[in-house]
């Protein structure tokens, strides 16, 4: 009896560390792709605040 037992915990300490090992993955991979999106959206705010510059720049000229 004890040996049964004993086997079914190492076998629900094997699926755990199993689950546990994927949900590792995916949260990294959830982190990386924020990651990514983050850098994606402050890539393209600092574009639009360059293109913002450049163009009250050309304003500031023509009204000179």
């Amino acid at each position: 009896m004890l040996e049964k037992s004993e086997m079914i915990t190492e076998s629900n300490i094997a699926n755990f560390d199993a689950y546990m090992k994927e949900y590792v993955s995916k949260a990294r991979d959830a982190v990386a792709k924020c990651d990514a999106v983050s850098e994606m959206k402050d890539e393209k705010i600092n574009k639009i605040s360059k293109e913002r510059l450049v163009g009250a720049g050309k304003r500031d000229i023509n009204t000179s």
